[in-house]
C-alpha cells in the first residue's frame, strides 16, 4: 500500500464520525500496553466530538484486535483502527500519514499519544479541546512522566528495590515528576518540546508549519521546532501530563535506562515487559538523587542545543536559563516543600538535598552542551 493509499484509508475511516478532534496513537506490537492505555481513556470525561485513531502498523501480535474490542466502551468515538505496513517500521511516517488523513477528514485539532502511556486526569480531553479552541494557531507541549511509571514498578517491588511509599527516595522521585513535568515547563518555556507521547496542535498550525518529520527517531520534536520557526512562538504548555512507560531499548543509542541517560550511568532501569523485581535492584537515596540530577541536566543541555538560535535572537544565555531554573525551584519549594533546592552560579547549577548529605553541580556552558550531544556524557 502506498503512502497516499494509507492516508486515504485514515481519511475514509474517520470521515463518517465527523470528529473535531482526533487522538492519534501509533501501535506496533503493543498488546501488552494497550489495555492499560485504553482503560485510562475509559475513565475520562465524555468528549463525543473527539475520535480515537489507533494506527496498527507492522503488528505481529493482537494489538489491532485489542483496540477493536474497546469500541463502544470509551467516552470518545472509536477506536477507529487502521492497519498498515510501513517498511522498515517507522513511527514518524505513521504519525505524519495519520495526521494528514485526519486533517483530510475534517479534524480541526490533533492530539498525539503513545500506546504505552496512561492518561491520568479525567478532564484531559476537555482541557485539550478548550486549549486549542482558545488559540486556533496553537501548538502545545504536554509532558510525559517516566518517573511516575518507575515509581509504580518500584513500589510493587519494594522489598527488593528499597523504594517504599513515602520513603526519602520515593519523595525525591515524586519531586522529579512534579518539577520536571509541571513546575519547570510552566516557568521556563525554553524546555518545552513536542513529543509524540503527549502533544496537541490545531489543524491550522500543523498545516502552516509543516507538522512532524517522517523520521524513525526524533521526528516528533520537529513539530515544535517548525512551529517556532514559522510563528516565532515556542509551544504552549498543556498542563496535563501523561504517565509513560520508561521502557527504553536504548539510551543515547546504547542499551540503558531512561532515554536521556547514557548506559554507563547508574540510572533507573528500564521497566520493560521482561523486567522483574530483581532487575530493578536496590535504589539508594544517592542513586535516585543522581538520576534526578541527570534527568534535569540532560533536559537543559538538550534545550540549549535545540534552541541555540532562538536564545541568541532573544539575547539570552545559559546563565539566564540557570537562573530561571533556580527561580522555578524556589517557587516550587514555597508551594510544595521540595526535598532539594537548586542554586545558580553563572552557567552552573547546583542541586542540594535538603538534609545536606547530597549535592551535585553541572555546567551549562557550550562545551558541556556539545559534549553531551556528541557522547551523552
Amino acid at each position: 500500500m502506498t503512502s497516499r493509499r494509507r492516508i486515504e484509508a485514515v481519511r475514509d475511516a474517520l470521515a463518517p464520525l465527523g470528529p473535531r478532534g482526533v487522538v492519534i496513537v501509533p501501535a506496533c506490537d503493543e498488546a501488552l500496553w494497550l489495555p492499560r492505555f485504553l482503560a485510562s481513556l475509559a475513565r475520562l470525561d465524555a468528549t463525543p466530538d473527539v475520535a480515537l485513531l489507533v494506527c496498527a502498523n507492522n503488528c505481529r501480535d493482537a494489538s489491532a484486535e485489542i483496540a477493536r474490542s474497546w469500541r463502544g466502551r470509551l467516552p470518545l468515538a472509536g477506536p477507529v483502527v487502521v492497519e498498515s505496513s510501513v517498511r522498515p517500521p517507522n513511527v514518524g511516517h505513521v504519525r505524519v500519514e495519520a495526521a494528514q488523513g485526519a486533517l483530510a477528514a475534517g479534524a480541526t485539532w490533533l492530539a498525539f499519544l503513545d500506546a504505552d502511556g496512561e492518561v491520568v486526569d479525567a478532564d484531559f480531553l476537555r482541557c485539550a479541546a478548550d486549549l486549542v479552541a482558545a488559540d486556533p494557531d496553537g501548538c502545545f507541549s504536554g509532558p510525559s512522566d517516566e518517573f511516575a511509571d518507575a515509581r509504580r514498578a518500584l513500589h510493587a517491588a519494594a522489598d527488593t528495590s528499597g523504594v517504599h511509599l513515602g520513603s526519602a527516595a520515593d519523595r525525591l522521585l515524586a519531586f522529579g515528576s512534579e518539577f520536571r513535568c509541571r513546575a519547570l515547563p510552566r516557568a521556563v518555556p525554553l524546555v518545552r518540546y513536542t513529543d509524540g507521547s503527549n502533544t496537541l496542535v490545531t489543524a491550522r498550525a500543523y498545516a502552516a508549519c509543516g507538522g512532524f518529520a517522517p523520521k524513525r527517531v526524533g521526528g516528533d520534536s520537529t513539530l515544535g521546532d517548525r512551529h517556532l520557526a514559522h510563528s516565532g512562538r515556542l509551544p504552549g504548555f498543556f498542563d496535563r501530563p501523561v504517565h509513560t512507560s520508561c521502557r527504553k531499548p536504548f539510551a543515547m543509542g546504547r542499551p540503558g535506562g531512561f532515554v536521556f541517560y547514557p548506559a554507563d550511568q547508574t540510572a533507573l532501569p528500564s521497566v520493560r515487559r521482561d523486567a522483574s523485581a530483581r532487575d530493578l535492584g536496590a535504589l539508594t537515596l544517592p542513586r535516585v538523587f543522581d538520576v534526578v540530577c541527570e534527568d534535569l541536566r540532560a533536559l537543559l543541555l538538550c534545550a540549549l542545543r535545540k534552541r541555540r538560535r532562538f536564545l541568541r535572537r532573544l539575547g539570552e544565555s545559559p546563565a539566564t536559563l540557570a537562573a530561571a531554573v533556580a527561580g522555578a525551584c524556589d517557587d516550587f519549594q514555597r508551594e510544595a516543600g521540595a526535598p532539594v533546592r537548586i542554586e545558580a552560579a553563572g552557567e552552573t547549577l547546583k542541586m542540594l538535598h535538603r538534609d545536606g548529605s547530597l549535592h551535585r553541580s553541572f555546567a551549562l556552558d557550550q562545551r558541556s552542551v556539545e559534549r553531551f550531544w556528541q557522547t551523552g556524557k
